[in-house]
Order: structure tokens, then sequence, then C-alpha cells
């Protein structure tokens, strides 16, 4: 199963301290660099997300390729 995921449940899950519930469920998620770029590179500390995407083999980062298929 892919998964893509926005920011909202890293925050979450790590404010919960249940972060690798993702990997449990999902294995391997797909985020777009700018959903890297909002956790990691932008992002506070508040709640563990920055740390937790930041060293998450197994969280994967995407560059978007189709613009239009993203806004729909």
């Amino acid at each position: 199963m892919i998964i893509v995921s926005n920011t909202t449940p890293f925050i979450g899950l790590a404010s919960i301290q249940c972060f690798d519930l993702l990997q449990e469920l999902f294995g391997e998620v797909f985020i777009a660099q700018a959903v890297y770029n909002e956790a990691v590179v932008a992002g506070h500390e508040v709640g563990g997300a920055k740390k937790e995407v930041a060293k998450a083999s197994w969280i994967q980062t995407i560059q978007i390729k189709n613009r239009l298929a993203v806004n729909e």
C-alpha cells in the first residue's frame, strides 16, 4: 500500500509518542519535499515530529512531478 502524508499525522503521533505506529501500519510512507521542509527544515521541535521525521529511514521524500494531480 502506498501512503502519502502531510505533516499533521507526524505532529500528532510524535506528540503522543506513537510515531512508529505509521511504520508498523504502512511500512513505508512517502512525503513531498514541501512536507519534509515544513516538518524538518522550518519545523519547530514541538511534539517531537521534527526529530522523528528527520531520523525515519522508512519515510521517503519525493519530488512532485504532476502539480495538477496534487491540486486535485
